[in-house]
């Protein structure tokens, strides 16, 4: 993806934004059905999100008006994946910004020309030089990519009046300035416009050399800028609203006007928003409707009805004509404003819900948005070339790379760990072969940590486990449970170990899946969401569980989306990092159970890690890797079976024998892996002991073995080796005879 620079975004930032003022980040993807958003009081704290951009976008934007800091609970200074809520003209504050877009005309869906630009840029500066001349302050000019953005700083309330009078502001601007090349865009009047940010790629369409994807950029900042007034505004209009032709009075217009309901006024600017874009909610609520004259038309028949007439949904002024309703008399002969229209045939009369869903159904901004050059009264660019009429390149300062002295004098947060220099906080994938007891290792470390108890004889750090069974069902989850408990007294507290289970079964006889319990099916299987939203969720959970530790997702291939990326690799790594980063962001252990592939890649390598199924984009997002190594059934030999365990913040990898026994409770660390026990009991009778002599006094274990837990116990300073042998760390016994 196009490279950011953080300074650049933090001062463009700081260019709009006053200290402490919530703001909203928008990211629009290809299509625009998709919506990422968050809400940030900090400049460099949104800077920061957006470089950790991993994704292609086709727009960021941000709101220059201040938001209500309520809504910074939202999403507060991070950004969510397909954002459910964005800010809406009511959670405005105040209008800090008067904002002018000048477009240049073209097809929709692309970007623009140079010489498309160079016109956009031309009509940009002899708006801003008319109004200098008329006493108007210099605006801040930017470069958007596909036009030219002006922006005047201002100070007034959020009311109906302000934003009728910028609306008249920005159609007089059009019908002085505009021309069959470009156009002010009239419909930025609202108080929640989006704008685009300043440092980030403008990327309509396809980039080709004849329409290029631009980076937006600042082209000019005055310092010290006085406000402009809804004086200053109303006073233009005064002079040039002639120019919007006369107004029209005519009956019907007035009874128009009187007929707009009264409680919903304060949606107004949405109806009108809906009303200009009728293609991109029409289709939505009414899947039958088809396209008539200007608008849509949509059958008595297809909503239910058996009216005669049909109802038909045109641009201003027409309007919504409810036909149907009409002919029954209807107080208003059928006029409706889609909130109205959408109350009345899919809430019960709910106007508020109505406008909340239409709100969500229009997310996306309705045009582009961009800067201007520093211009000459002449009308003339100053510079010798027109700033943002030309690709941008990324520019590459490495004047502020640290260097290692440098690293060494910060100090970072402390590594959190499950189970002490052995498994961290991370996303730590667990992978084997199919029936190799992997679901049951994780139920195990999650009732350890449940109850803050050992693992395999590793203590474990109490908290919170979220357990997603998406292939299994609650009676298949019970029976596991109860066999790990097999030998307790008493049933350990596991209240705070919760789970999801996905309602399916498998048929003994033809090895299909099947719901069990179609109850619990539908309640959950059917409705945890998979990727990024299937992420989303899982942090909701952790805002309503912050003390859990471990997430188990069992297994990852009901977990993930479905992807169309032919380059296999990036596929795989763009469906581990979102986990991958839920788990550095929330500082939790999340565990997803894969399958490996078929034969044993680690045979020829000894590397366990080849042996997970799919690319190494699997293995290269997540944190560390956990396998089972051995072979199914009854164990002849103990270090049979292996749990292998590796990771970036591991301090060393483990190689640990171990064995499934469902009679004595599960998962147990084999007979062998006592060997460090009897070696200790050794040394507390003999102050030292050379291998040779552990080797015979210890002949049921393997020379290769002590040799291993020798090399291991001398790590964690269990004991010390000298000359004359090995003693324990605890005694004074000089090993090297010195």
């Amino acid at each position: 993806m196009d490279q950011h620079d953080y300074l650049e975004l933090e001062r463009s930032l700081s260019a709009f934004v006053a200290p402490g003022q919530v703001f909203e980040v928008r990211l629009i993807h290809s299509g625009r059905k998709r919506i990422d958003a968050g809400y940030f009081d900090n400049p460099a704290h949104a800077a920061t999100a957006i470089m950790a951009l991993r994704e292609p976008y086709q727009g960021v934007y941000f709101t220059p008006n201040p938001v209500v800091p309520d809504l910074a609970a939202r999403s507060y200074n991070r950004i969510t994946a397909w954002a459910q809520l964005t800010t809406m003209d009511p959670d405005i504050l105040e209008r800090r910004w008067l904002l002018i877009d000048v477009d240049p005309k073209r097809p929709a869906g692309i970007s623009a020309t140079n010489d498309e630009l160079v016109e956009a840029f031309k009509i940009a500066h002899t708006i801003a030089n008319m109004l200098e001349l008329e006493g108007w302050p210099r605006p801040n000019i930017n470069a958007s990519g596909n036009g030219v953005h002006i922006m005047y700083a201002m100070k007034e309330p959020n009311t109906d009046f302000i934003r009728d009078e910028v609306a008249k502001f920005l159609k007089c601007l059009n019908a002085r300035f505009g021309n069959e090349a470009s156009q002010v865009d009239t419909v930025n009047f609202n108080a929640a416009r989006i704008w685009r940010l300043p440092g980030t790629w403008a990327r309509k369409g396809d980039n080709i050399p004849t329409r290029p994807h631009r980076k937006a950029h600042l082209i000019e900042v005055p310092a010290n800028q006085r406000l402009v007034t809804i004086r200053d505004i109303a006073s233009f209009n005064g002079r040039f609203e002639h120019l919007l032709g006369p107004v029209t009075t005519s009956s019907q217009s007035s009874k128009q006007k009187a007929e707009y309901p009264d409680d919903e006024r304060k949606y107004k600017g949405l109806n009108e928003q809906a009303m200009n874009r009728l293609k991109e909610w029409v289709p939505v609520f009414f899947q039958a409707a088809r396209e008539y004259k200007e608008g849509y038309r949509v059958a008595s028949a297809d909503l239910g009805l058996d009216y005669e007439e049909d109802l038909t949904i045109h641009p201003w002024p027409k309007g919504i004509k409810y036909f149907g309703v009409a002919d029954q008399g209807d107080a208003t002969e059928g006029r409706r404003t889609p909130i109205s229209l959408l109350a009345e045939l899919f809430h019960n009369g709910d106007k508020s819900e109505a406008a909340r869903k239409l709100a969500d159904t229009l997310k996306a901004p309705l045009t582009e948005f961009g800067t201007l050059p520093s211009l000459g009264l002449d009308g003339t660019p100053k510079a010798a070339s027109l700033p943002g009429t030309e690709g941008t390149k990324p520019r590459f300062d490495f004047s502020r790379v640290p260097s290692v002295a440098d690293l060494q004098k910060r100090t970072f947060t402390k590594q959190n760990w499950i189970i002490e220099n052995v498994l961290p906080t991370g996303n730590m994938l667990l992978a084997a072969r199919p029936k190799m007891r992997k679901t049951f290792l994780a139920l195990q470390l999650g009732m350890a940590i449940a109850e803050g108890g050992t693992f395999l004889g590793w203590q474990c750090t109490k908290g919170d486990v979220l357990f997603l069974g998406l292939e299994d069902n609650e009676r298949r989850l019970r029976s596991r449970i109860q066999l790990l408990n097999t030998f307790r007294t008493a049933m350990p507290d596991l209240s705070g170990f919760r789970y999801w289970t996905g309602g399916v079964d498998i048929s003994p006889t033809t090895g299909r899946t099947f719901v069990s319990d179609p109850l619990e099916a539908e309640r959950t299987y059917s409705t945890f969401p998979r990727g990024e939203a299937g992420v989303e969720a899982l942090h909701k959970f952790l805002d309503t569980f912050p003390k859990t530790k471990l997430i188990v997702i069992d297994t990852l291939a009901h977990f993930r989306d479905q992807s169309n990326n032919r380059d296999v690799y990036q596929r795989d790594y763009d469906q581990m990092m979102p986990l991958t980063r839920l788990a550095a962001e929330r500082q939790v252990l999340v565990m997803p159970v894969h399958h490996e592939k078929k034969g044993l890649a680690s045979s020829d390598s000894g590397d366990f890690m080849e042996d997970v199924s799919g690319t190494s984009g699997i293995t290269g997002a997540v944190d560390g890797v956990i396998s089972i190594k051995g072979r199914r059934g009854i164990q002849e030999e103990n270090e049979a079976r292996k749990l292998m365990l590796s990771g970036r913040d591991i301090p060393r990898d483990f190689e640990i024998d171990m064995a499934f026994d469902a009679e004595r409770g599960g998962w147990l660390t084999a007979v062998r892996q006592d060997a460090a026990t009897a070696i200790k009991e050794l040394l507390s009778r003999h102050p030292v002991i050379n291998q040779q002599e552990l080797a015979s006094l210890l002949p049921s274990i393997s020379r290769a073995r002590i040799s291993q837990v020798l090399t291991t116990m001398k790590y964690d300073g269990v004991i010390r080796q000298g000359r004359f042998g090995y003693t324990l760390a605890s005694s004074n016994f000089n090993v090297n005879g010195d």
